[in-house]
């Protein structure tokens, strides 16, 4: 757009050279603000996986977000919770004195709050969330009246991690 810019080159590694290198985590949290799937397919040629994931929820296409939902369940992950992310200040560790700040991810695996669903039933409850997507997401397609009226009784919008517990 006209900025001055230069092109640099940076070296890259897998996903699976990475675990190699390093090990498998306990936990992995993808946030690559759009791109979180392309690290997760990652994990298919790694000799060991995470126990427990997160990745930020699709917000824009159903059908993304149930793709997603077929990846993580093709790389054995057999659970998951949708935790809103807006709430994660209000999260408790046991036996730890600790705030999470705003915009933080919160707590992992057991401790992520909510219960462990299937990969359909965490689908049906993206059904609702889309719905509030809809309403006052960050590209709003219900019309402007059904807009305002949910902005009015208080319908905010929110953003979704959803966590993924590897099948024991």
């Amino acid at each position: 757009l006209g900025s001055p810019s230069e092109e640099i080159t940076v070296e890259a590694i897998t996903m699976a050279e990475l675990l190699e290198e390093f090990g498998s985590p306990h936990y992995a949290k993808f946030d690559i603000e759009g791109f979180d799937m392309i690290g997760v397919k990652g994990l298919a040629s790694a000799a060991e996986r995470p126990a427990y994931l997160s990745v930020e929820g699709e917000k824009d296409s159903f059908k993304a977000l149930r793709q997603e939902f077929e990846i993580l369940t093709g790389l054995g992950y057999d659970r998951f919770k949708i935790v809103p992310q807006t709430k994660v200040p209000t999260q408790q560790p046991k036996d730890v004195d600790h705030v999470f700040p705003a915009g933080s991810s919160g707590q992992f695996g057991e401790e992520a709050p909510g219960p462990w669903l299937t990969a359909a039933q965490a689908v049906e409850r993206y059904r609702a969330i889309f719905f509030r997507y809809s309403l006052v997401g960050d590209d709003p397609t219900a019309p402007r009246w059904m807009r305002s009226l949910a902005w009015r009784l208080g319908v905010r919008n929110e953003w979704y991690d959803t966590h993924a517990r590897l099948a024991a």
